[in-house]
Formats: C-alpha cells, sequence, structure tokens
C-alpha cells in the first residue's frame, strides 16, 4: 500500500467525523461532475428572412460561449479549492505520521534506558549479596553387621567374596535431585540416588491404544519388577569395578505413550515415580526417562490395529446404490435424434418413479462422501497389551527420600 493511502487510513481512524464529511463532499463532487447538467432553454431567435446567412446568428453563439466560460471558470475554481484542501489533508497526515514516529523512538529510547538501569540494579544486588559458607558435611554413621549367608562360588568380574561379614553399599550423589521441588536434606548422608542412565525391568499393567495424533499422548502404568541397576562403582587401577543397585521392586511408574507408525513402536516418555517405603510412608517425585522393548531399542513394539475398514465398507455399499439409482432413473429415459443432429430425453413411465431414483442417488453419493469423511479421520493405532515386558531407563538423576540405604551383598553377588 502507497505511503499516501496508509497515511489517509491513519487520518480517517483518528478523525471519523472529519474523513466522513470530507468522503460524502467529495463523493458528491464526482458524482455532480458525472452527472450531466439539464440543458437550459433558450429563447428562439427568429432569423432574418432578407440576408441568409451566419451574421444573423452571431449575438446568440457570443451570448452560448459567454455562458460556457463563465461555467469553465466556476468549475476550475472549484477544483482549485478541492485540490488545496487535499494537499492540507497530506500534509496533516505527513506531520501527524512523523509525530508519531517521533513518540515511538522516544518511548524505545525511555524503555532501553530503564532496562539498562534495571540490569545496573541487579548487578549491584548480586556483587552486595555475600557468598554463605557451604554447610558441614555430616559424617556417615556405621552400618549394622549383618550375618553372611552360605558362601557362593566366585564368579569372574564380580564383587570379591566376604567370610568375616557382610558388605553394605550405599548409594550417596553431592549434586542437587534432578526433580523440581525441594532438595535432600543435608543432614541426612544416607539418602539414596538413582543417577542418570539407572534401568529397571518393569511390566506394563495397563495395556494401551497409542495414536499418532498430534497431543494425543495417553497414559500407561508400569510396574518395576527388578532392582533399578546404576553405574558400576570404580575400585581403582586393577580391580574390577562393582555392581550397584537399588531394590524398589513394586514401585509404580508412570508414562506417556505416542505410537510411531513408520517403526510400529510406541514411543513412552516416563513421568512420574510412585513408591510406598516400608515405614508405610507413601513417596511420589516426577522423573524424566524412557522404555524400551525386550530387544533394547527405543520404544516397545506394537500391534497396528485399524478402524477404518467398516466405515470404508459403508461408504462402498452407499457409492454402489447412488450408482444403481442413477442407473434406473436413466433407463426410464429415452434419447431421441432429432433430423438436424440434436438429441432430446423423454420421460417414460411414471413422473414420480423417476423423482424417487433421483433423491436416492443424490443421498446415497451424500452419505458416501459423510463415511468418507469419517474414514480419513480414523487412523491406525498400536496396542501394547498388559503384562508386556519392558526396560525402564532414567535421563535425569533422582533422590529418594526415607527409602533405606543399607543393602547387605553376599558372596556371589546380591542376595
Amino acid at each position: 500500500m502507497p505511503m499516501f493511502l496508509q497515511a489517509l487510513v491513519a487520518w480517517s481512524r483518528r478523525r471519523p467525523a472529519l474523513a466522513l464529511l470530507s468522503g460524502g463532499l467529495l463523493g458528491w463532487l464526482v458524482y455532480w461532475q458525472l452527472t450531466p447538467t439539464t440543458p437550459v432553454p433558450r429563447p428562439v431567435v427568429a432569423k432574418a428572412q432578407a440576408v441568409p446567412g451566419l451574421g444573423v446568428e452571431r449575438p446568440v453563439l457570443e451570448k452560448t460561449l459567454l455562458d460556457v466560460q463563465k461555467e469553465n471558470a466556476h468549475l476550475q475554481g472549484t477544483l482549485e479549492e478541492h485540490q488545496r484542501a487535499l494537499r492540507q489533508m497530506q500534509q496533516s497526515l505527513t506531520t501527524a505520521e512523523r509525530d508519531r514516529q517521533a513518540a515511538a523512538t522516544a518511548q524505545e529510547q525511555r524503555f532501553e534506558g530503564l532496562l539498562k538501569q534495571a540490569q545496573q540494579a541487579v548487578q549491584q544486588a548480586q556483587a552486595a549479596k555475600p557468598v554463605p559458607a557451604p554447610p558441614p558435611r555430616p559424617q556417615p554413621r556405621p552400618a549394622a553387621t549383618v550375618q553372611p549367608r552360605a558362601e557362593a562360588p566366585k564368579q569372574d568380574g564380580g564383587p570379591q567374596a566376604t567370610t568375616g561379614g557382610a558388605k553394605i553399599r550405599i548409594l550417596r550423589s553431592d549434586k542437587a535431585a534432578s526433580f523440581a521441588g525441594s532438595p535432600p536434606s543435608p543432614l541426612r548422608a544416607e539418602t539414596p540416588f538413582l543417577p542418570a542412565g539407572s534401568f529397571a525391568e518393569g511390566r506394563a499393567i495397563t495395556g494401551v491404544m497409542a495414536t499418532s495424533r498430534a497431543g494425543g499422548a495417553l497414559p500407561v502404568l508400569f510396574a518395576v519388577t527388578k532392582p533399578f541397576t546404576g553405574p558400576f562403582q570404580l575400585q581403582g587401577s586393577g580391580m574390577n569395578p562393582q555392581e550397584t543397585a537399588l531394590p524398589i521392586e513394586g514401585c509404580f511408574i508412570m508414562g506417556k505413550a505416542a505410537a510411531d507408525l513408520g517403526s510400529s513402536r510406541v514411543i513412552i516418555q516416563l513421568e512420574l515415580l510412585s513408591c510406598v517405603f516400608p515405614d508405610q510412608a507413601a513417596f511420589e517425585r516426577p522423573l524424566k526417562g524412557f522404555a524400551t522393548g525386550v530387544d533394547g531399542t527405543l520404544g516397545i513394539v506394537g500391534r497396528v490395529e485399524t478402524h477404518d475398514s467398516v466405515v470404508i465398507a459403508k461408504s462402498f455399499l452407499t457409492g454402489l446404490l447412488a450408482g444403481a439409482s442413477e442407473s434406473f432413473n436413466l433407463a426410464k429415459r429415452t434419447t431421441l435424434v432429432t433430423p438436424l443432429g440434436g438429441t432430446i430425453n423423454a420421460q417414460q413411465g411414471q413422473y414420480g418413479e423417476s423423482a424417487g431414483f433421483a433423491a436416492l442417488a443424490n443421498a446415497a453419493a451424500q452419505l458416501s462422501q459423510f463415511y468418507l469423511q469419517q474414514a480419513s479421520q480414523l487412523l491406525p493405532t498400536l496396542w501394547v497389551e498388559s503384562g508386556t515386558p519392558a526396560r525402564l531407563v532414567l535421563q535425569e538423576g533422582l533422590a529418594l527420600e526415607g527409602l533405606p540405604t543399607t543393602t547387605p551383598l553376599y558372596a556371589g553377588g546380591l542376595p
């Protein structure tokens, strides 16, 4: 849009009354210019019969010419007045646009100044804030001694066998919990922690028919069936690392399932861990993880289920009914060829019967289109049955406050 038209639109929005008056005046002038003027009756001058020619009509022509000149002068004056008014309007619009741009520039500069002042104030406050001293780290409590079980044969690469007593393995972490909430208490040195990458075997309690529709993720519930296996504990140079695990079998994990039809897998994102500890305290924490199948690949293999077969069959039947009705309607007509090469459709039989066939064909065609629209909305789904085994993997660390932190290790591995 040209600058002049943009300025004219902006001026019309600010002064609607004046814009309406100016538009009406301009419309009246255009209408007045386009409407032909009513001819003014002029007196008929008797022609002289003595000498024929143009000399006798000269006064009449001179008077008509003078009238035309006066009318042209009046129109020219009116046109000049309108041109002056338009120039004034254009100047006003240009001035208003210049003022608006200047005001916007000043406002932006004022906002930038306020933002700089706020940033400087924040920096000064951070510089003046004293750095808190780190809290003293408490010493771990001595672990209780438990009687070992019967010795088992030593396995290569496994933990060392012990004869004097059971080893106590405690999982700790100096980092804050990854969940959005209050961090673990700093006074509890034995707070168990599941590092990122820990995994456990689980089983789906609730089945799900996952869809690939955007925003159509469905909830699914897993039960932890084996302890969470964490990263191996390093023992130093020349020593085999030891296994680490956190026994929380029986806990539930909630997730969201979405279908990936290209790979026939259901992608599940883990969202919530729910447990009940030995002291009968309920524990719920949000977590971040994913589920894999028994083959260790991301996602669980699902069975493809289609839901559009019945609708497509209905669409086929209604389309067949529409075609048959149209054929019956055409069978009631006869086409006649005229001597000049044209055709004439002649109706045979009752007109009501032909109208019924035509209405049935139209209704069946519309019903077929309706079924086709329904079939386009019925996307295939991937079905994961209840009881499907899966592996649950954590993407972020998770602290478990209140869980017993000592786990006896016996010769040959975990009990």
